[in-house]
């Protein structure tokens, strides 16, 4: 069975190496500007983000990173999955599933009235994965971003 436990601190270069792994997965290495310092500050020093790591029988299945946000329009939190990775020898047996299951037990825990995550255009796997699991993918909704060059600018910095 799969165990979902929390990111010790003594982990975190195991996530970093997960995070690595997924990256190069979604061919998006060049945007990786990640340190274990980051990850170690946010969610043991800040607590923004929480990591869960997934083992079965001690090996290691992947990781789950989420926080929360807040919806004006519901009054309410907001679960955001910002990465489910599953380990590739490990896909297509049920962890995602499972993963999910668990978050939205969280999400309900905690008040949330919905769980929101992004998906890559060309990941059709994941979108039907998704979709099996109720997903709606809103395409009304366009994902912007002002990246920290940007946000210096805007800032005066």
């Amino acid at each position: 069975m799969l165990e979902i436990t929390a990111l010790k601190e003594d982990e975190v270069s195991t996530l970093y190496d997960l995070i690595l792994e997924m990256a190069s997965f979604e061919k998006l290495n060049n945007e990786l500007t990640l340190t274990k310092e980051k990850l170690t500050k946010y969610i043991f020093e800040q607590k923004i983000v929480k990591a869960d790591l997934l083992r079965e029988n001690n090996e290691l299945v992947g990781y789950l990173m989420y926080y929360y946000t807040f919806s004006s329009f519901t009054g309410s939190p907001s679960l955001y999955l910002e990465d489910i990775y599953i380990r590739e020898a490990y896909r297509h047996q049920g962890y995602g599933t499972y993963c999910f299951k668990y978050l939205a037990k969280i999400a309900l825990e905690n008040g949330c009235e919905r769980m929101d995550f992004v998906c890559l255009d060309w990941n059709k796997n994941a979108q039907n994965f998704y979709k099996k699991l109720g997903a709606d993918a809103h395409h009304e909704w366009l994902l912007e971003r002002i990246t920290k060059e940007n946000l210096a600018k805007l800032g005066n910095i």
